[in-house]
């Protein structure tokens, strides 16, 4: 009976040992992400006064949540110029009431971003926008990372063709949901390719309100409402109407299925190689 207790006692003692050691790296570990995430954050917030295009009011975030995954939150407003091609450079504002950004930044896995209060897109001149009412995104990071922003490295990595995995977006605006999951990598080019499959819902309600609406001309709204009829499916367990699509950023442009609906400005990464033109001299055809 003896020799029972003392084994117990032995066992217990290996156990709580092992959960002292766990313990402590785990608290390890995460202090050092935590470090790391804050001094990335630190080197966007000092890099600002070099780009006087945009603009950031709001407190710098901090690291925090411990023993839970480290956590920061964001709100204020961003402010900048976006480039939309044909010399098109609108003066956009991005209101940001609570932004929240959860999970280890670690290879294979997964982050979370979350606006629980929503956002507001609008162009400042002339105050139109998009109000997003709620915005959910989980993405798995890759197993292999670039180990700084250099043409070379960045190169390397997206030959290995591992992208950031979106496993789930979500976003609500009034009427309209997306729920969608996709891919996030590089082209050949070293471009942003982007690449969503999502199912909207919503839509009916969204153009029987913008019937309402003087400004929009009807005959174009009943053009979308008879297309919309053609292509829209009903959930067997809840009986909403929905349609899919997807969301596509590729070869700078931005599509909606197959319509392309604008452009972003081109990625030019540290030690891009020019283009350099070619001065050979060619030899001309006999007359």
């Amino acid at each position: 009976m003896q020799k029972i207790k003392k084994l117990i006692l032995v066992l217990l003692g290996i156990s709580a040992g092992a959960i002292i050691l766990v313990g402590a790296a785990y608290s390890a570990g995460w202090s050092m992400v935590a470090k790391n995430m804050q001094a990335q954050i630190d080197a966007i917030w000092d890099d600002l006064p070099h780009h006087p295009e945009v603009f950031i009011q709001g407190e710098k975030p901090v690291v925090s949540g411990f023993p839970a995954p480290p956590k920061f939150s964001f709100s204020g407003m961003i402010v900048g110029r976006l480039d939309i091609g044909n010399g098109a450079n609108p003066d956009v504002a991005i209101e940001i009431p609570q932004l929240d950004v959860v999970g280890f930044p670690l290879t294979g896995l997964t982050m979370y971003i979350e606006a629980p209060k929503g956002l507001v897109i609008s162009e400042r001149q002339s105050g139109n926008g998009l109000v997003i009412n709620y915005a959910l995104m989980n993405f798995t990071l890759p197993y292999h990372t670039p180990k700084n922003a250099r043409y070379a490295e960045i190169k390397k990595w997206q030959e290995l063709d591992d992208p950031f995995i979106i496993d789930k977006l979500f976003v609500v605006s009034q009427d309209v949901s997306v729920d969608g999951h996709g891919i996030l990598g590089l082209d050949e080019d070293l471009q942003p390719d982007l690449r969503i499959e999502s199912r909207v819902k919503g839509m009916d309600q969204l153009f029987d309100r913008l019937a309402q609406n003087t400004k929009i001309e009807k005959k174009g709204l009943d053009i979308a409402k008879k297309f919309l009829k053609m292509i829209i499916k009903t959930d067997e367990q809840s009986g909403e109407e929905y349609f899919e699509t997807g969301f596509y950023i590729q070869s700078n442009g931005l599509f909606i299925g197959p319509m392309r609906i604008g452009q972003i400005p081109p990625v030019i990464w540290q030690g891009t190689p020019s283009k350099k033109e070619d001065l050979t001299r060619k030899v001309l055809p006999p007359e």
